[in-house]
């Protein structure tokens, strides 16, 4: 367990970090930081510890990964929603385990990427998050169209947004971000990636194949 003074947040978005890799953790705080809108208040390297860290801490966001010690990402995440319902939540994760990533995309957390990804990638998905947006790397986009082409969807796989409207594809034809990246913007909504207008539609009707909620016209 690490923590960090909570003066270090003042003005930022206060995140808590789970991972048991400490130079993981490490990497992604000094990243996360670097930009200015956030602050790193603690560390933790399980489960049940980051629980009790998000309890006494009350960050106002948290990355996690889903392969962790004592409680699994996804159980942690589902738990922290059950006391903060709107926490925007991103999980960080290089798992192979097929059953873990399936238990944290149902458990609908706003960000998903992969650790093989980019630190660039990483620094848009934390962006986004805790910007009230969701986003989706590479990974995380093909892992959901084949739980969708699996029939896993309607099972409990919908991306949660953190607050604002569900009208995610409003702007679909006018926002850019990483190429095969999901991100739908809650306030005015996009699916935002560098790809042409045709990938942006199909990926627009994906997140709602995906999304229940969002077909029945808003996210509570």
């Amino acid at each position: 367990m690490k923590l960090i003074h909570d003066d270090l947040g003042f003005g930022k978005t206060r995140v808590l970090m789970l991972d048991d890799q400490v130079s993981v953790r490490e990497m992604a705080a000094a990243m996360v930081t670097s930009e200015g809108l956030c602050a790193v208040v603690g560390q933790a390297s399980s489960g049940v510890e980051g629980l009790r860290m998000f309890r006494k801490l009350r960050p106002g966001a948290v990355i996690l990964a889903l392969a962790l010690p004592e409680m699994s990402g996804a159980e942690v995440l589902l738990a922290m929603r059950e006391e903060n319902p709107r926490l925007p939540v991103l999980v960080y994760s290089g798992t192979k385990s097929q059953d873990l990533w399936r238990a944290g995309l149902k458990a609908g957390p706003q960000g998903v990427v992969h650790k093989t990804e980019s630190m660039a990638t990483l620094r848009e998905g934390v962006t986004a998050v805790v910007s009230g947006q969701t986003f989706f790397g590479r990974f995380a986009t093909t892992k959901m169209e084949e739980m969708r082409i699996g029939g896993e969807a309607e099972e409990g796989l919908a991306p949660r947004a953190a607050h604002g409207s569900s009208d995610d594809c409003r702007g679909a034809e006018h926002e850019a971000g990483r190429d095969a990246a999901v991100a739908i913007a809650e306030d005015g909504g996009a699916l935002s990636h560098e790809v042409d207008a045709k990938n942006r539609r199909e990926r627009c009707g994906l997140a709602h194949a995906l999304c229940p909620a969002l077909r029945a016209g808003g996210l509570t």
